[in-house]
């Protein structure tokens, strides 16, 4: 197929084409359009914030501005952001989809300081992956960079190299300890 999904057309017709394209039936228009409704509504039920993650981010919010910088398609992430509330955590969301650049390029990083007023160095990256959010932190010159590896994958030679290493989010509060009080 020649269509790009970033932007060329809407991203369920895009997707709804690729499922025609599994098929190889123009005569299944109709199943490959139920197919991917089914396939997005099964994939939405996934996206959950769990209480004790909700509890987190309120107690976190008292204290720190919070931005959720996110890759991918704006109706897609707003569409996981809908299922789960995710809005209401964050003094704002960033979807690269709305910028003419994405992670782990500085120039979204930038954006998200002067949206939440605060210097590069005032601000710390939490993410799971290493080469959009880790090296994205580095590129940008936050503070640090927190990598939440909650898979069993070896962690001795990762590159970029965080931080700070964590197998669980909810373990944030001891990398801000450490850092509150150095």
């Amino acid at each position: 197929m020649e269509k790009d999904p970033n932007g060329v057309i809407p991203i369920d017709e895009w997707r709804t084409d690729l499922w025609l394209q599994a098929m190889e039936d123009s005569s299944l228009t109709e199943m490959a359009k139920k197919a991917y409704q089914l396939w997005k509504l099964t994939r939405l039920e996934s996206v959950v914030l769990s209480d004790e993650i909700k509890r987190m981010l309120l107690n976190l919010k008292e204290s720190y501005k919070l931005l959720l910088l996110t890759n991918g398609d704006p109706q897609v992430q707003s569409e996981k952001l809908d299922h789960c509330s995710g809005w209401n955590y964050f003094e704002s969301v960033m979807i690269s989809g709305n910028f003419p650049y994405e992670k782990p390029e500085p120039a979204i990083f930038e954006e998200a300081f002067q949206r939440l007023h605060l210097k590069s160095d005032e601000c710390i990256m939490v993410g799971d992956s290493l080469s959009a959010d880790i090296q994205g932190g580095v590129n940008a010159g936050v503070l640090a960079t927190v990598w939440i590896n909650s898979s069993d994958e070896d962690v001795t030679d990762v590159q970029p190299k965080p931080d700070f290493k964590l197998d669980s989010v909810l373990k944030l509060h001891k990398v801000l300890d450490k850092l509150n009080s150095s």
